[in-house]
Order: C-alpha cells, then sequence, then structure tokens
C-alpha cells in the first residue's frame, strides 16, 4: 500500500482545520478589535 494514499487524506484533513481555527481567530481577533469592551 502506497503510504501517500493514507497520508493525503489525513493531510487535506489537517490542513482544513488549520484553515478553519485560522479563520475563525481572525474573526473574533476582528470582533474583539471592533467592540474593545
Amino acid at each position: 500500500v502506497d503510504i501517500g494514499v493514507i497520508a493525503y487524506p489525513i493531510f487535506v484533513m489537517e490542513h482544513q482545520h488549520h484553515k478553519v481555527t485560522l479563520e475563525y481567530m481572525a474573526r473574533v481577533n476582528c470582533s474583539e478589535a471592533r467592540s474593545p469592551d
């Protein structure tokens, strides 16, 4: 079995999760900057 066949879906899932996390953090940072209280 080619290791890439197993690793690729895992890499994609990790990448998607990381991307979503960055977008969420950016959104939170923007909302905090908008309302400092």
